[in-house]
C-alpha cells in the first residue's frame, strides 16, 4: 500500500512539473528567474516561486509575482488540480484562467 502511494504521488508530482515545464514555454522570462531554475533536472519541490502541499506533495501555490514575465496562460494550468493559491501580478500576461 505504502509503494502504491509513493508511485501515485511521484507520477502526479511528474504531470505538475511537465504542466509548469509546458508553461513556462509559453512565456518570456527576461530576467531568467525560471529559466535558470526550472527543468527537469531539478525537483519541483526547489523551484523558485513553487510550493507543494504537505498532504498530497502535489503543487499548491504558485508565486511568479513580480518577475516580469510576459506571454500566454497555457490551458494545461488548469491540470496543476492541486492548486489552491495562484499570484501572478507584476507580470504581462494575457489570456483567460483554465479551469
Amino acid at each position: 500500500m505504502i509503494r502504491l502511494t509513493m508511485s501515485m504521488t511521484v507520477t502526479n508530482l511528474t504531470t505538475d512539473q511537465a504542466t509548469l515545464l509546458e508553461f513556462k514555454h509559453h512565456i518570456l522570462d527576461p530576467h531568467s528567474f525560471l529559466d535558470s531554475n526550472w527543468s527537469i533536472n531539478s525537483s519541483v519541490y526547489n523551484w523558485i516561486g513553487v510550493s507543494c502541499g504537505a498532504r498530497h506533495g502535489r503543487v499548491a501555490v504558485l508565486d511568479l509575482s513580480v518577475m516580469g514575465l510576459e506571454g500566454s496562460l497555457a490551458p494545461n494550468l488548469g491540470n496543476l488540480s492541486f492548486l489552491v493559491s495562484l499570484y501572478l501580478n507584476g507580470n504581462n500576461f494575457h489570456g483567460n484562467l483554465p479551469k
